[in-house]
């Protein structure tokens, strides 16, 4: 536990009667850092599962080589998402409890989740905008079937990648924020409830 923990008086008293997990600015900063970290990863395995279709739709043959390729691209999609969780492990326990912070540190951190939020937005719909492009683009073709959009599904799947890398880290950010900061919504839910029961009679059995 942090420094401030063992020696306010008032955290004591405050959380005196609550059950629930301690978490410190310390663990609380690290998650934050984790979840970015592995935003990025997570992101750009998506990213690069959507662009492992490019060389088939840009050599538009059979070849050892497209086929070597997308095999490559895909692979690095993998490792991508593979590696996202490396350092995930030691805050599993902020997903499993109730959580309980410092007053101070609370109000501190639905502010910064505030900026975030703001922060993101602009991006958030530029990553929605390409994706609907991109999945609009590929609908009207197929329903269509004019054959007009077909020379152009390279820059369309390039455009859902991009789409997919921003979408997917925004929402992966903005959800390590709320469950730190709308912890209760997290742990209201039936499925938080049901999990909590289920290790409790794992633990008793």
């Amino acid at each position: 536990v942090s420094m401030d923990y063992l020696l306010k008086d008032t955290i004591g008293s405050e959380k005196d009667n609550e059950e629930g997990y301690y978490v410190s600015r310390e663990m609380a900063e690290g998650f934050l850092l984790s979840a970015q970290k592995s935003a990025k990863h997570i992101g750009l395995g998506f990213g690069l599962l959507a662009l492992a279709f490019e060389p088939y739709l840009i050599f538009k043959q059979s070849s050892a080589f497209e086929l070597l390729l997308i095999i490559f691209i895909a692979t690095l999609g993998v490792i991508a998402f593979v590696t996202a969780g490396s350092d995930q492990g030691q805050y599993t326990v902020l997903k499993k409890e109730v959580l309980l912070f410092d007053s101070k540190f609370l109000k501190e951190l639905v502010m910064r989740y505030e900026n975030v939020k703001r922060k993101y937005s602009v991006i958030a719909v530029i990553g929605a905008c390409l994706l609907t492009v991109s999945f609009l683009a590929f609908a009207l073709e197929k329903k269509l079937d004019m054959g007009v959009l077909i020379p152009y599904y390279p820059i369309f799947v390039a455009l859902m990648a991009i789409g997919l890398y921003i979408s997917v880290r925004v929402i992966t950010i903005l959800s390590a924020y709320q469950l730190l900061v709308k912890n209760e919504e997290h742990t209201s839910r039936f499925s938080f409830k049901l999990k909590q029961k289920a290790r409790k009679k794992f633990d008793n059995f």
